[in-house]
């Protein structure tokens, strides 16, 4: 790890704390459109994926594309059930006080932008950010990790994956990223994130300065 260079973060769970954003959403979605409600740890099960395909998992008889626009019309109008997670600031000074450049490669499709802003946090902390709008598969696939690499020009070694799903963790095993660190104050629980390989599992931010301090 002595040539970590940047670190990608999940966003929804691990940077900003968008629970009631998001399963209300879905409650919303799935009432409107006449069916059974879901439990939340059954929408937490497929957190950190394409929301069609967290759709086709919970709707499967549902129309897909009437689901989501009904979930992001929701969100566009209930952006302030979005909070920044604990420590932000102190993880976003530690890293670059580290000379670590930062990313974010998020499953969500919209309101990327507004949810760090709404939340209190600066957009340009981020070198790029890559949404689900910009690659073809979603997590666990690692394009969008992988886009990162190639768009600030280091290896997928020299990253490290944060996030708070399995699915963050194995996107970045198949990326091939020097370090996995798992986030328990999301939507994975403890079990799930060590099932998935994280190198790393962490309760807070700045608990992932800590580490990285002793890793560089």
């Amino acid at each position: 790890m002595a040539n970590v260079k940047a670190v990608v973060f999940d966003l929804d769970g691990t940077l900003v704390d968008t629970s009631e954003f998001i399963f209300q959403a879905y409650d919303h979605a799935i009432a409107k459109n006449g069916y059974d409600p879901r439990s939340r740890a059954e929408v937490s099960s497929q957190i950190g994926k394409k929301l069609e395909e967290c759709y086709q998992f919970l709707v499967p008889e549902g129309n897909l594309q009437q689901l989501m626009r009904d979930h992001w019309n929701f969100q566009s109008q209930n952006l302030a059930l979005i909070t920044l997670h604990k420590q932000y600031d102190e993880l976003i000074f530690g890293l670059k006080k580290l000379g670590l450049r930062t990313a974010i490669f998020t499953s969500r499709e919209t309101n990327v932008l507004e949810s760090l802003q709404v939340a209190g946090a600066r957009p340009e902390d981020f070198e790029i950010i890559v949404a689900a709008k910009d690659v073809k598969k979603g997590k666990p696939d690692p394009e969008g990790i992988l886009l990162i690499a190639s768009k600030i020009g280091v290896s997928p070694s020299e990253l490290v994956m944060v996030g708070d799903a399995g699915v963050d963790i194995l996107a970045g095993k198949n990326a091939g990223v020097g370090l996995t660190i798992g986030l328990t104050h999301g939507f994975g629980t403890r079990e799930e994130l060590g099932v998935a390989g994280a190198d790393e599992i962490v309760d807070t931010l700045q608990e992932i300065v800590t580490i990285l301090q002793k890793r560089i």
